[in-house]
């Protein structure tokens, strides 16, 4: 008849397979975590941006070009090291602005393991005010 201890001794085996069974689901759910983090991370640096360029597109004696700084360095203050691209509509009295602004977004996670994942090739954020009168 085997004691307790040797039963044990005896499960070793077994321990360490179960345990890499549900390792490699967890260690993918994990970093499943960690990209749509960071994509929704990205997502709202870029509506931040937007909106801050918005604020500064409504305003008339702002330029384009204090626009332009103003989505880029607030991209850049978000950690975004990309160059943003953006777009606004004509900067009309009292008609509402719209600015979109948009980086290149890489997967660095999950690209081979998930599909869906590899459709994402930009992170967009956009932002609508009414100008004043």
């Amino acid at each position: 008849m085997k004691t307790h201890e040797a039963k044990r001794k005896n499960m070793g085996g077994a321990t360490i397979v179960e345990f890499a069974l549900v390792l490699l689901p967890l260690l993918l759910m994990l970093m499943g975590c960690i990209e749509f983090g960071r994509y929704f991370w990205a997502q709202h640096v870029l509506s931040s941006a937007a909106a801050e360029g918005a604020r500064m597109a409504i305003l008339t004696d702002a330029t384009d070009a204090q626009v332009n700084d103003r989505i880029v360095q607030t991209v850049s203050d978000g950690g975004i090291s990309a160059v943003p691209t953006y777009s606004f509509t004509a900067r009309t009295p009292g008609e509402a602005i719209t600015v979109t602004v948009s980086v290149p977004y890489n997967v660095i996670a999950l690209g081979g393991f998930v599909p869906a994942m590899l459709g994402i090739t930009q992170v967009t954020g956009t932002s609508v005010m009414v100008g004043q009168q």
